[in-house]
């Protein structure tokens, strides 16, 4: 037996408890609004799906399959949050533990686990070594309603500022809950980020405008350049966020960065950051 078997009643009540909790407008329906907008700059949107509270999963508040890479979110609201903190003998950590035991179990090649933290005060920053390799962490603060989520948050305004014309506020406001509005009354199960932008780009206000700027792809050439280096990248629209070993990093990609590292041929991370840098 694998270890979702072995927590059956385990699971289910916690998944009962999840539908419960998630009803009206809670951070974690904020934190998943704002992971749509994120994910909107995307060069694949159809590939990009997003679940709330997702059956048979120890980190269940928000799950995203992003291109065959699966993100396990928990997004806790609580005041002196701990890896330790829990109920009836289950805390975050041993939650987390157990989640990274059943993808391995069922051979997920790429998976992450994320705890998501309001209150800045918490003890988590220091992530435990058995889920270390699987896990990160992310402040996003909480709020009664969208409005006040997306003022709190620059990270989330950012992305919206980055999906829209329109820079006011209460229009960069009126698009967060605009997208908001898309998750809520997609029952928050299986809600592509295309569909997403289908359901806004049908609407007639003006503040929706989503821009149209023109996306330059990493060339295979550069791709090459990156493997033989050791260099693993991801890119949301021309944003490119490259890692190596501990190091990461992000460019906003363009056709001359891409020519620079090709023709330049960088053979190790320093040659090639430097040619990045110069660009």
């Amino acid at each position: 037996m694998g270890v979702i078997e072995d927590n059956k009643e385990y699971l289910k009540h916690k998944h009962q408890g999840g539908i419960s909790s998630s009803k009206g407008n809670t951070n974690e329906d904020f934190y998943a609004t704002y992971q749509l907008a994120s994910y909107m700059t995307d060069i694949h949107p159809e590939e990009v799906i997003l679940y709330g509270q997702k059956e048979n999963s120890f980190v269940d508040d928000l799950y995203i399959d992003a291109h065959g890479s699966n993100i396990y979110v928990q997004v806790k609201d609580v005041k002196s949050l701990t890896w330790n903190s829990g109920l009836n003998g289950h805390s975050i950590l041993s939650d987390f533990e157990l989640q990274k035991r059943a993808c391995e179990e069922s051979n997920e090649a790429d998976f992450k686990l994320r705890l998501v933290y309001s209150n800045e005060q918490s003890n988590i920053k220091a992530i435990p070594y058995s889920i270390k390799e699987c896990t990160e962490v992310e402040h996003f603060k909480s709020a009664d309603d969208i409005n006040a989520c997306i003022l709190a948050n620059d990270s989330f305004k950012n992305a919206l500022h980055a999906i829209t014309n329109y820079t006011n506020q209460d229009d960069i406001v009126a698009l967060g809950t605009a997208i908001f509005g898309q998750w809520a009354t997609g029952n928050k199960k299986n809600i592509s980020v295309s569909s997403v932008i289908d359901g806004l780009k049908n609407t007639k206000s003006q503040y929706l405008a989503l821009k149209s700027t023109p996306v330059f792809l990493v060339t295979e050439d550069c791709r090459s350049t990156f493997d033989r280096i050791g260099v693993t990248f991801t890119q949301k629209g021309n944003l490119v966020s490259f890692t190596y070993k501990s190091f990461a990093s992000e460019k906003t990609w363009n056709e001359g960065i891409d020519k620079a590292i090709c023709d330049g041929k960088p053979s190790n991370i320093f040659d090639l950051l430097q040619i990045i840098n110069q660009h």
